[in-house]
């Protein structure tokens, strides 16, 4: 029999790529853990990690068992959730991921008040700024991350998170060295800062441009500097444009002073929805129900304001 700290073992080594990092985070030494791992290797007959001095990565093998083992621990900790439920308020630590943007918009300024109305209930927020994979980064709710998730992975739940404006900014130097597009025509002599995990990389989104499968136009463009982070700060040392909701408060706050300037604002895309994905099980957790319920009704007070 697989033994559940044998799974949770693997998982902690398989996220963190250490044995040393996933044994703090287990709190067991790392002799314990490594034990784990063993005993796990030697029941199922395979080897689920090949190690160097450098690094510890999954074998082909480690790497499916993964999906089935973060199956099997997600209906466990769905089943101890469900025995609470029936006596207590929600409780448990709930794990978030999604992009950075709507996440410092919808979820990190009504933290503190989230925690006072569930205070059972821990939090973990996770920025990941590539294509999420739910074999590989394991989480209760995946937020704002795009419409491609649900197609990929249909065993997901997506609901509709809400509507974003997507403006354009670019600093001052940037400005200064090649000239304010007036057109999306004039990108061609421009450059972009885009997210180095998105498909394909060089592109701003900007109303006129063409439409991707995704459903949102954009421009392809130049793009020497790519990156899954920093966007804003590169963007103010003056190396591209990029794409920016306006309404988020280090936005706000760069554009009044100065630092940052709006561009084709008449080529603003302002349709762009953002999606929250839950895992779809027979019973859903209350830590799940209430962090979704209250997020989402702060979300579309968000896009209530900005509308107004």
């Amino acid at each position: 029999m697989l033994k559940t700290d044998w799974l949770e073992s693997f998982n902690a080594v398989a996220l963190a790529g250490s044995f040393t990092a996933a044994a703090r985070e287990r709190q067991l030494s790392t002799m314990a853990l490594s034990k784990h791992i063993a005993a796990l290797e030697s029941a199922l007959g395979e080897a689920l990690f090949e190690r160097t001095t450098r690094r510890v990565r999954l074998t082909e093998f480690g790497g499916d068992f993964l999906a089935r083992a973060g199956q099997v621990l997600r209906e466990q900790e769905n089943l101890a959730d469900w025995v609470a439920s029936r006596s207590a308020e929600p409780s448990g630590c709930i794990r978030v991921v999604g992009m950075e943007q709507p996440l410092q918009a919808t979820i990190i300024p009504f933290l503190a008040e989230f925690r006072l109305a569930y205070p059972g209930i821990d939090v973990e927020v996770d920025a990941v700024n590539e294509l999420l994979d739910p074999n590989r980064h394991l989480f209760d709710v995946a937020w704002g991350v795009g419409q491609y998730l649900g197609d990929r992975f249909p065993g997901l739940v997506r609901r509709r998170l809400m509507r974003v404006v997507n403006g354009i900014f670019a600093s001052p130097d940037y400005l200064a060295r090649f000239g304010t597009p007036h057109h999306p025509d004039d990108l061609s002599a421009h450059r972009v800062l885009p997210q180095l995990h998105d498909e394909p990389n060089d592109f701003l989104i900007v109303s006129g441009g063409a439409a991707d499968d995704g459903g949102f136009p954009h421009t392809r463009m130049q793009a020497p500097l790519r990156t899954s982070t920093g966007h804003l700060e590169l963007c103010l040392q003056g190396l591209g444009l990029i794409n920016a909701a306006p309404d988020l408060p280090v936005i706000r706050r760069a554009v009044e002073s100065g630092r940052l300037i709006p561009v084709l604002e008449a080529y603003w895309y302002d349709a762009l929805d953002n999606y929250y994905y839950i895992h779809q099980v027979r019973q859903r957790q209350p830590k799940v129900e209430a962090f979704t319920d209250f997020f989402v009704a702060r979300a579309q007070g968000v896009t209530a304001t900005e509308a107004g």
